[in-house]
């Protein structure tokens, strides 16, 4: 191979390098963006469920992340109800059908059930199983007044307020995770760090910046060696 063709090779090949360089240096940063959102500054934090009180024209409830909100003239203007265990994230709120004044919340990791229509709330067990392996999706209300709770593989049905509520749960259905539900899962927490004990985020957190620091400094000297190149040597 003639020294040309060499050449050719070489700067192809730094190129090429330089390329795939900036695009993993770019991967690693927004990797980092999307496991701490906080970094990219506040978000508005919008309303992620409503419901509206069959019992009381009007009247809605929404959440929000950390934040229950009523409103008594059908949206117009909202006020913030007292709830100290308010959802991070909330996934689904529902009223009992009248006379009933039962209301219920469901976040990623809680159930929350008021008896009197919102005003005063408790914490109350999720079904056996149901959170981060299954999580839920969805929540209604029976006619009698029973939470119905559905999640990724499973549906469950709880008893009346005041007689348990949802310290009593009946299987509707459960679907067993098949191999590719678990490799994903797998796959999802190996990738995120969210595994082992709960240093490991942190420890994924430090390996992604010494990989920046790696590309972006072999970035800098691939540049500055092209530049040195092109000027030709120094006279």
């Amino acid at each position: 191979m003639s020294s040309r063709h060499k050449r050719r090779l070489r700067g192809a090949h730094e190129k090429l390098g330089l390329f795939l360089a900036a695009g993993a240096l770019l991967m690693i940063l927004t990797g980092l963006a999307l496991q701490h959102p906080g970094w990219l500054g506040r978000g508005a934090l919008p309303p992620r469920v409503v419901t509206a009180d069959p019992a009381a024209p009007g009247r809605l409830l929404r959440a929000s992340p950390a934040l229950l909100e009523e409103s008594l003239d059908g949206g117009a203007t909202w006020n913030e109800l007292p709830l100290s265990a308010a959802p991070d994230a909330p996934v689904a709120a529902a009223f009992a059908p009248p006379p009933a004044r039962g209301a219920w919340l469901l976040g990623a990791t809680e159930l929350l059930a008021s008896a009197d229509g919102g005003a005063v709330w408790e914490r109350l067990e999720l079904p056996p199983g149901v959170g981060s392996g299954d999580p839920p999706l969805a929540l209604t209300v029976t006619a009698d007044g029973r939470p119905v709770v559905v999640a990724a593989h499973s549906a469950w049905l709880g008893g009346p307020l005041g007689e348990g509520g949802g310290a009593r749960w009946t299987s509707l259905w459960r679907v067993e995770p098949t191999r590719g539900d678990r490799l994903r899962l797998a796959v999802r927490r190996l990738h995120t760090g969210h595994w082992g004990p709960p240093l490991t985020p942190r420890l994924y957190d430090l390996a992604a910046l010494l990989f920046v620091a790696v590309l972006a400094t072999g970035v800098a000297r691939a540049a500055r060696a092209r530049r040195r190149h092109r000027q030709g040597p120094h006279r």
